[in-house]
């Protein structure tokens, strides 16, 4: 596939960079604790209009939305297992 172009044969739109991911947590407060403490990101101001439990973080160039989650069977399953192909991301 060539870059810029699907394989439809549409352009594909502009884009710059990767702006942000976001994650489902069981526990905002502790993912807080590991993406500051462990991984260095910088915990920033969410809009006031998310009336949500969440966090937003930044470094590195790239955003972490953090979401409470309301659905536990929405979560990958709570071992220390890592599956590599369950969602994750991955820093290098």
């Amino acid at each position: 596939m060539q870059e810029g172009k699907e394989e439809s044969g549409a352009a594909a739109p502009p884009l710059l960079a990767l702006n942000h991911v976001s994650r489902l947590c069981r526990n905002v407060k502790k993912s807080i604790d590991f993406y500051t403490k462990v991984l260095g990101f910088v915990l920033v101001e969410r809009p006031p209009a998310l009336d949500f439990d969440g966090a937003w973080l930044f470094n590195y160039g790239v955003g972490i939305h953090l979401v409470q989650s309301k659905d536990d069977d929405k979560l990958p399953s709570d071992s220390h297992h890592l599956d590599p192909m369950d969602n994750h991301i991955s820093f290098q």
